[in-house]
């Protein structure tokens, strides 16, 4: 097929040339032919009717240091007229994040907006999980210091960590009987005024490493193991983890069979999961990474079954002459299973 798409990312130069999940995509992407431009949140604007962009053209190539961009002129983008959009931009999920799922709404009848704009809002990364009880730990979310405290104390040996942050960031093993919640509490408290915080107990398994599945159109693709360093609890590759190639457990495939219909429903497209042991702990769905050491792991190509599947959608949608089926998503939660 002979798309035209865009990305919606942060700058280039704060990507990573080697490991970045939006840039093999794009690769992967210009090898099939496809037209491929990008533009960054603030590019975006809402013109009688129409949703445009300054946009530049994206060119790459790759050799054994990485990926080397080549961008071209900047020029009006008129959004409707593409056939993908990748929405693929960095959290923290604040109101400019919010705002441009709003204004990809009103065209993501027309162009495939991966991951849907509207899913996107609606399925907070720490929050989804809450629909499915019976797969996440014991969960504690409030800003109130006596729930803190009375949770932390009854399992003694708690993560705590804000509920609209990433990539490892500000996430603390706590032991209430060490003496150090109510300071760390009020630390947090100044560092993110008037956000709640997230609160489970501490499990041991993280110790040796935690998994990110990748699901694709609702489908397990794979995973590996994320493993941290010595004496460290966050393995996410920002904080010093290392990939590993795992094996997939029946809980693992339990936990992608459960939630992979929600995904298809809420337009999630692509998405990355944390598992620590038989908890499901995190639903990555705003820009998520992890197919470069997938691929380089499991010798998987999800690049590749991304477009294959992406292509399938464009083709249904020309043959039924209808909406994208991800344009009429529902927000409304669901029953806890």
């Amino acid at each position: 097929m002979n798309l035209k798409i865009a990305l919606q990312i942060d700058p280039i130069v704060k990507l990573n040339l080697k490991r970045d999940t939006s840039l093999l995509l794009s690769y992967e992407a210009q090898k099939r032919g496809y037209s491929v431009s990008y533009y960054h949140p603030q590019d975006l604007s809402y013109l009688t009717g129409k949703v445009v962009a300054k946009a530049r053209k994206l060119s790459l190539q790759h050799d054994l240091n990485g990926f080397i961009v080549d961008e071209g002129e900047e020029h009006k983008l008129d959004l409707s007229s593409l056939d993908v959009i990748l929405l693929r931009q960095d959290p923290p999920f604040d109101m400019p994040y919010i705002s441009s799922t709003y204004m990809l709404e009103q065209i993501s009848h027309k162009t495939l907006v991966l991951n849907n704009p509207t899913g996107v809002r609606n399925a907070v990364e720490k929050l989804l999980p809450l629909e499915f009880q019976d797969l996440i730990p014991p969960t504690l979310i409030s800003q109130n210091w006596s729930e803190v405290e009375a949770f932390c104390h009854h399992h003694e040996e708690v993560i705590i960590k804000p509920l609209f942050d990433f990539g490892g960031n500000s996430v603390f093993h706590v032991r209430s009987k060490e003496g150090q919640l109510k300071s760390l509490y009020q630390l947090l408290t100044r560092s993110y005024p008037g956000l709640p915080f997230i609160v489970q107990p501490f499990l041991k398994e993280v110790l040796t490493g935690d998994k990110r599945l990748v699901l694709i159109d609702g489908e397990l693709l794979g995973g590996y193991r994320r493993v941290p360093l010595k004496g460290e609890v966050r393995s996410n590759q920002l904080m010093g983890g290392t990939a590993e190639r795992c094996e997939l457990s029946a809980r693992d495939m339990e936990i992608c069979k459960t939630i992979g219909p929600r995904l298809r429903e809420l337009g999630l497209f692509f998405v990355g999961i944390d598992v620590i042991g038989e908890y499901l702990i995190e639903i990555n769905v705003t820009s998520p990474t992890g197919l470069v050491p997938f691929k380089e792991l499991n010798g998987i190509n999800g690049e590749e079954i991304f477009w294959d599947k992406a292509e399938k959608i464009i083709r249904n949608k020309s043959q039924n002459g209808s909406q994208y089926y991800y344009s009429g998503v529902s927000g409304n939660r669901r029953p806890t299973h």
